[in-house]
């Protein structure tokens, strides 16, 4: 029988915008997730490269492609499940919906949600049950990135727009951004996992990666690295908007 492919290094990639998981720095990709990843190959002494490749839907097709042998934070749905091979979920990632400041009170009922105008950022799923629900909003419209998304609500082109909480934050915090959102909810609190290629020979680190992710988890609380990469992200001591 012929041998298994061994891995010599890891070509990884990431989310570009989505702090304080994962974020573009020149042409790297770092934040929670990616230093989980990469410390964890560091510890089994396999070379990894966590680059910046494009914009997230580019980046889940170069995984599905397996151009990419790691992507370091995604969420999980049926499609992705069928075509990637999944570690276990690494952190959790509340979802928000959020409105303009201004708006006046609005619910979270998918019922009404249906008959206003909203909107996410394109190649972005949350999970089957969230997804589900989000596909029945017959007016929804997809934004570039988090900083269009937000513009969409400035501009008052949205009345609603969903989001990771975390990198709303961050975004709003780092711009000094005019917009003003209020979170009406927390809608879904989503594991974020790491993913590989389905044909990388890197696939059997999986369960060795995640094993080094769980030691590295129980020798700092998670929730401090958070916070870091938070401020590590805005620059600068966060103020009236608070960090996670």
């Amino acid at each position: 029988m012929p041998e298994p492919p061994q891995c010599s290094h890891i070509t990884a990639s990431g989310h570009p915008d989505y702090p304080p998981f994962s974020w573009r720095n020149g042409e790297e990709i770092v934040g929670t997730s990616a230093d989980l990843i990469r410390d964890a190959a560091d510890r089994l002494g396999i070379p990894i490269t966590i680059k910046y490749s494009g914009h997230w839907k580019r980046v889940i097709t170069r995984l599905q492609k397996n151009e990419l042998d790691l992507v370091v934070a995604l969420y999980k749905d049926d499609l992705r499940g069928q075509k990637l091979a999944y570690g276990p979920a690494i952190v959790t990632d509340p979802v928000g919906l959020f409105v303009s400041g201004s708006s006046p009170s609005m619910g979270s009922d998918w019922s009404i949600l249906a008959g206003k105008r909203g909107a996410i950022v394109h190649g972005e799923v949350f999970g089957a049950a969230l997804d589900k629900n989000i596909q029945t909003l017959p007016r929804l419209r997809r934004a570039d990135d988090i900083s269009a998304l937000l513009r969409l609500v400035e501009l008052a082109r949205v009345d609603f727009i969903i989001h990771g909480e975390y990198p709303v934050l961050a975004a709003l915090h780092k711009q000094h951004s005019q917009t003003t959102l209020r979170k009406v909810a927390t809608i879904g609190k989503e594991p974020s996992y790491f993913a590989m290629a389905p044909a990388s020979p890197c696939k059997y680190l999986i369960e060795p990666l995640a094993a080094e992710i769980e030691k590295i988890k129980a020798d700092a609380p998670l929730q401090q690295k958070i916070h870091a990469d938070f401020e590590r992200w805005t620059g600068m001591p966060s103020t009236s908007l608070g960090s996670p």
